[in-house]
């Protein structure tokens, strides 16, 4: 769990009891198990930006995947402009 990067957020899932096993998906293709680390790697081991990126990709699924589902809210804001009647709405999750 000495990972710059992903070391405290395991720690945190492992001694905080915040662990989940991923959940099993309701479909099976027969393909192959999901990809997922295999070992911890520092990002200076490894050789391009885009070998970070893609270790980063998977291991940032993985966690995912073991912690609980993020919560968020969602706010929305409509604005009615008199002149002209024009109005204006967004959405966004926080």
């Amino acid at each position: 769990l000495q990972h710059a990067q992903w070391g405290t957020f395991c720690e945190e899932l492992l001694q905080g009891g915040l662990f989940e096993w991923p959940k099993a998906g309701g479909h099976d293709d027969l393909a192959h198990p999901p990809i997922h680390p295999v070992k911890c790697v520092p990002p200076g081991e490894l050789e391009s930006d885009e070998e970070r990126a893609i270790y980063e990709l998977v291991t940032r699924h993985f966690l995912a995947c073991c912690a609980k589902d993020a919560r968020g809210n969602q706010t929305r804001i409509k604005v009615q402009i008199p002149q002209g009647g024009e109005s204006f709405s967004a959405t966004g999750l926080m």
